[in-house]
C-alpha cells in the first residue's frame, strides 16, 4: 500500500470516528476538539505530499445532552490538487478578548473585535454565514494555562473555533 493510500485509510478511520463523536448525544464539544486534532495531523502529512482534503457536509449540525451544538457530520476525499487560499489572523490582544469572551456574539462580530479588518479581507459569502453563526466558546475550565489553541473552519461546514488564532481556509475543486 502506498504512503497516500495509507494516509487516505487513517483519514476516513479519523472521519468515521469524528462523525460517531458528533452524533453522540453524550459527547462533548472537546470530543470533537480531539478528533479535530488527530483529523488535522493527518491533513498535515497528506500536505506534505503535494495533496489536499475535499471536506464536503453530510448532516445539520448536532446538539448534546447538555445543551451544547457539536458540528455537522462530514466526508473528506484526498485530492490531488486543489486550489486553496487561507486566511490567518493572529491577535495578542488580551484585553479585547477578554472583553468579548463568553458575550452572545456571532463569528464574524467576534473576528471584528479581535481581529480588525479581517472581514474585509474574507470572500463575501464566507462573512455573510461568519455573521450569522453563533460564536461558540469552549470551556475555559478545560483550557490549559498558556497553552495556545489554533484550530481552522473551513467553508464545507468543518468549523472550530480559537481564541489565540482564527484560520479559515477557503477551497475549491
Amino acid at each position: 500500500m502506498s504512503t497516500a493510500e495509507n494516509l487516505n485509510y487513517e483519514l476516513q478511520k479519523a472521519i468515521e470516528k469524528y462523525n460517531q463523536v458528533v452524533e453522540d448525544r453524550n459527547s462533548s464539544r472537546d470530543d470533537v476538539t480531539e478528533c479535530t486534532d488527530e483529523i488535522d495531523l493527518i491533513i498535515s502529512k497528506i500536505n506534505n505530499l503535494g495533496m489536499d482534503v475535499a471536506f464536503g457536509q453530510t448532516s445539520d449540525v448536532h446538539i448534546n445532552n447538555q445543551g451544547e451544538t457539536l458540528p455537522a457530520s462530514i466526508s473528506a476525499e484526498i485530492k490531488p490538487y486543489m486550489l486553496s487560499k487561507s486566511y490567518s489572523f493572529s491577535s495578542n490582544n488580551s484585553t479585547v478578548l477578554a472583553q468579548v469572551w463568553g458575550t452572545n456574539i456571532t463569528t464574524a462580530e467576534f473576528m471584528e473585535k479581535v481581529y480588525p479588518g479581517s472581514l474585509e479581507v474574507l470572500p463575501e459569502e464566507t462573512v455573510q454565514r461568519l455573521k450569522n453563526e453563533r460564536m461558540v466558546w469552549p470551556d475555559p475550565q478545560k483550557i490549559q494555562p498558556g497553552k495556545k489553541r489554533m484550530t481552522s473552519t473551513r467553508l464545507t461546514g468543518f468549523d472550530c473555533f480559537s481564541a489565540n488564532h482564527f484560520k479559515i481556509i477557503r477551497q475549491s475543486i
